[in-house]
């Protein structure tokens, strides 16, 4: 039995699509990846007031803010510094519920 010696022209050669998945693959692990911010949530544990409300510590990041409104007069408060100039999005999202499907509530920016 004799050794022949591996050269380029007799090395086993690998498959491009295999090669591009593996590159891809390398590139993930080893790349630095950007950090994803989820929205941050809060929960509503005691019912808030003007004294008493939610600071939103960075309103560029996503903020879920979870509560209830329990009557008319059910007022909640929340919190935070903007700068001049800056855009703020809001929305409600409403769960479906029988015998409130004519609820809508209000937002006041002050």
């Amino acid at each position: 039995m004799t050794n022949t010696p591996i050269t380029i022209s007799n090395r086993p050669q690998i498959h491009p699509v295999v090669f591009a998945i593996l590159f891809a693959v390398l590139c993930t692990l080893v790349l630095p990846l950007q950090i994803a911010h989820a929205h941050q949530p809060f929960f509503e544990d005691e019912d808030t007031t003007q004294t008493n409300s939610i600071y939103i510590q960075d309103p560029t990041i996503s903020t879920a803010l979870y509560s209830t409104i329990d009557s008319l007069t059910d007022i909640d408060y929340f919190i935070f510094d903007g700068t001049e100039g800056s855009d703020i999005l809001l929305s409600i999202t409403i769960p479906k519920i029988d015998g409130q499907l004519e609820f809508a509530p209000t937002v006041a920016i002050i």
